[in-house]
């Protein structure tokens, strides 16, 4: 697997469109089994628990936007930093959400998984 910020921004725009279309087996093959997602409120989830939340319609992605983003590598891993503009339903309510993120990705024997994202609120 290639160490060029070609190839994370592939899986990034794959992961993302991913989670606006509901498609919870391309993100079983993407998501690390060991992902920690912290979302910008400063909930926590794991690769079971966000595929659950997404398979029962508790929380769906339903656009997203990104915009400054960098890829930087350190050995076997890649930082992706950004600017994201989401919208997201929670099933009662639609939500816009405005965030600064830091996505990880460890490239392992099975490729490259993603392995953790922080999200914080942009002011």
């Amino acid at each position: 697997m290639s160490h060029s910020v070609d190839s994370i921004e592939s899986l990034e725009q794959e992961r993302f469109a991913a989670m606006v279309a509901g498609d919870t087996d391309t993100l079983d093959r993407l998501f690390s089994d060991d992902l920690v997602y912290t979302h910008s409120h400063g909930g926590r989830d794991t690769k079971a628990s966000i595929i659950d939340v997404l398979k029962s319609g508790e929380i769906g992605y339903r656009t997203v936007e990104r915009s400054k983003t960098s890829i930087r590598f350190a050995g076997d891993t890649a930082f992706v930093i950004g600017r994201a503009e989401l919208g997201v339903s929670d099933g009662q309510r639609d939500i816009e959400l405005d965030l600064h993120y830091l996505a990880v990705w460890v490239l392992g024997a099975d490729g490259w998984k993603f392995e953790a994202w922080q999200s914080t609120g942009r002011r």
